[in-house]
C-alpha cells in the first residue's frame, strides 16, 4: 500500500496508508462528522492528523509534478477511495418528492447552500439522492414523470 514520503524511512511509522487516509478524509468531510472521535478511532489527535495530511498533500504534489501520467496512480486511488467512502456512508435517502422539491428550489436559488438549508437538507443528502434518483428515473418512467411534474411546478405534492 502507498505511504507518503520515502518508504525506506523509519520515520513513517505513524503515517496512514493511502486507502485509510482517503477514507478518513471522506469521513471527516461528512456532515456532522465528529473530528475528535474519528481521529481517535485511528489513534490520532489534531496535531498528528495535520502532519499526516501535510505529508500526503506533499506526496500528491510530488507525484503530480514528476508523473509521466496525466493523473498519478496515488491521486487516482485517493479519489476512488474518497468517493466510495462518501457513496457508501449511511445517510437517509430523500424521497422523490423532497428531492424534486430541492431540485426546483436549486434551479431558482442564488445561494444553493441556503436553499437546501431552508429545506432541512444537506448537500451530501442531496447529492446522494441525485445519484439514486437519476439511476432510478432512467429505468422507471412513472418516477421520472412525477419528478418532472414537481420540478416544473405542476404538482406540489
Amino acid at each position: 500500500m502507498l505511504r507518503p514520503m520515502a518508504e525506506q524511512s523509519n520515520d513513517d511509522e505513524g503515517l496512514l496508508e493511502l486507502d485509510t487516509y482517503a477514507a478518513l478524509r471522506a469521513r471527516l468531510a461528512a456532515d456532522g462528522a465528529d473530528r475528535a472521535v474519528l481521529l481517535a478511532e485511528h489513534g490520532l489527535d489534531e496535531g498528528a492528523w495535520e502532519l499526516i495530511d501535510e505529508a500526503w498533500q506533499q506526496r500528491f504534489s510530488d507525484d503530480l509534478e514528476h508523473s509521466k501520467e496525466d493523473v498519478p496512480a496515488s491521486v487516482m486511488r485517493y479519489s476512488e477511495v474518497f468517493a466510495a467512502t462518501q457513496r457508501d456512508a449511511p445517510t437517509e435517502l430523500l424521497s422523490l418528492e423532497l428531492f424534486a422539491s430541492c431540485t426546483r428550489k436549486l434551479q431558482r436559488a442564488r445561494d444553493p447552500k441556503l436553499a437546501l438549508e431552508k429545506l432541512g437538507v444537506t448537500l451530501t443528502q442531496y447529492l446522494k439522492a441525485n445519484q439514486h434518483w437519476a439511476a432510478r428515473m432512467a429505468k422507471d418512467q412513472p418516477s421520472a414523470e412525477r419528478f418532472h411534474r414537481i420540478v416544473s411546478g405542476l404538482d406540489s405534492k
